[in-house]
């Protein structure tokens, strides 16, 4: 009942009128808005919606949209509709309230006619759902003087203050700063015993032979690392040939690291995929034994039922051919149409309150011998039994391994 309740709260939010048929039609309209006590105040529209017991007729709407929605046909949802609105009137009748979620409450009032009490939340609102009151200002309002925020400070940059400098200041200044650039630049003797302790900064001219050698042995190096015996060396001549064969080495050093960090990296994205993939297919196979398991014993039950199926129909023979050798015929045979067998009692109770509440509000339970089916017609003549159930499960896919059940009746 619950999906028909989603349904019809769903269908309410695109239509105007929606018709149960044989029970009565919710009517959506626009509400009624008090004018606002403030001027400028906006509001957004909202519809109230209204219950009419007279409109009973079947206009194809909920059915429509409970055949696309569970696949079924126009006439099963038919049914389904005619089995909602015997709940509803069961409840009615009983005096209990009906409760559709986001349409509102049904209940009888004392001269047993339908009350409707729409929801606070209605669904035929939800297209104006996020939509707020807001408030729209007059042009007098947008005319009003607004005091400049910068007249003050304005007012306090006008007052300039001005330094005289002279001329021969700027000139002595200036010949400071390029003494004491010159002196920066100079070069600091340092002791030799302390020359191996130490770190150096000098300036190094550089001669067109030095940079022809330098550039034609070194390509691009990223980081060097220089001996000990090249800071210790005086002639710049036997320097740079030596930092410039050091430097390729560091480089390609570099480069093995890197790539062995790549290799390493990829070596753990395929470890990783490949125990994932062991994961899924263990996985997989453990569900496909289950479903095998799951196969096997509705198998067995089907078998047995069939089994007691066959030995009702033999005893059933049996005892015709003993009734009508002793000209006795004192007992009768009852058909089941069965849908479920359920091995206990406790889980039979479970399955028939489901069916009751989904299709089948007149389905019951018959025991014998451990077996607790679940039926939903009894039939005297096995003729009319067998076409009931050609057309019960053309009607019911869900159900096409419902069965005939031959029993002696009490």
């Amino acid at each position: 009942m619950k999906k028909i309740n989603f349904h019809i709260a769903y269908l309410l939010t695109k239509h105007e009128c929606l018709i149960i048929p044989g029970f009565g039609a919710f009517i959506v309209s626009p509400r009624e808005i008090e004018p606002p006590q403030e001027r400028g105040l906006m509001r957004f529209p909202i519809q109230s919606l209204g219950f009419n017991p007279e409109i009973r007729h079947n206009d194809g709407l909920l059915a429509n949209s409970l055949r696309k929605e569970e696949n079924i046909s126009y006439q099963t949802a038919c049914l389904q509709i005619r089995s909602y609105v015997d709940f509803l009137n069961r409840q009615l009748a009983e005096e209990e309230m009906v409760h559709i979620q986001w349409v509102g409450n049904l209940s009888l009032s004392e001269e047993r006619k339908i009350v409707f009490t729409p929801s606070s939340i209605l669904s035929c609102n939800a297209n104006y759902f996020g939509l707020y009151h807001f408030y729209v200002p007059s042009l007098k309002d947008l005319e009003a003087p607004l005091e400049h925020p910068f007249s003050e400070q304005k007012e306090k940059n006008e007052e300039t203050i001005f330094i005289p400098i002279n001329k021969w200041i700027l000139r002595w200044t200036g010949s400071a700063a390029a003494v004491a650039a010159a002196l920066f630049l100079v070069v600091t003797p340092v002791n030799e015993h302390l020359r191996k302790y130490s770190q150096e900064a000098n300036v190094i001219p550089f001669s067109s032979k030095i940079t022809k050698n330098f550039t034609a042995n070194v390509e691009t190096p990223t980081e060097s690392v220089v001996p000990m015996n090249i800071i210790e060396g005086t002639n710049l001549d036997q320097t740079l040939p030596m930092l410039a064969q050091n430097l390729p080495i560091a480089a390609e050093k570099e480069k093995q690291k890197e790539q062995t960090k790549t290799e390493n990296t990829e070596r753990k994205g395929a470890e990783k995929k490949d125990a994932e993939k062991k994961d899924a297919e263990k996985k997989d196979a453990e569900k496909g034994k289950k479903e095998e398991d799951k196969k096997e014993a509705n198998k067995k039950d089907k078998d047995a039922d069939k089994k007691d199926s066959d030995n009702n129909d033999n005893n059933k023979k049996n005892a015709d051919k003993k009734d009508k050798e002793g000209g006795k015929n004192t007992v009768k045979r009852q058909y089941y149409i069965v849908i479920a067998s359920m091995p206990t009692s406790t889980l039979a109770e479970k399955a028939l309150s489901d069916f009751q509440k989904s299709n089948f509000p007149t389905a019951q339970i018959i025991s014998d011998e451990n077996k607790h089916r679940i039926y939903v017609r009894q039939f005297e003549d096995k003729e009319e039994a067998e076409a009931f159930l050609i057309q019960f499960r053309a009607d019911y896919p869900q159900h096409k391994d419902a069965w005939l059940l031959s029993h002696k009746g009490k």
